[in-house]
């Protein structure tokens, strides 16, 4: 699954991305997520997150 805001994208493995008041999130119920990698590039970064359940979600942005 893929959500695209604005400068923003977010995809992950088991298409079970949720948004929630908070943000977005993995929907398995009970998500548990744990950053793994982290990119500082000069035109974006970038965020992977591993949830207890077996999904990976990356988070993409571009600088303004």
């Amino acid at each position: 699954m893929k959500i695209v805001k604005e400068r923003m994208t977010v995809e992950d493995t088991m298409n079970r991305l949720i948004e929630t008041k908070d943000g977005i999130t993995c929907g398995c119920g009970n998500p548990s997520l744990k950053m793994v990698c982290h990119i500082d590039g000069t035109d974006f970064y970038s965020y992977s997150y591993s949830c207890d359940c077996g999904n990976s979600i990356v988070m993409n942005c571009k600088r303004s």
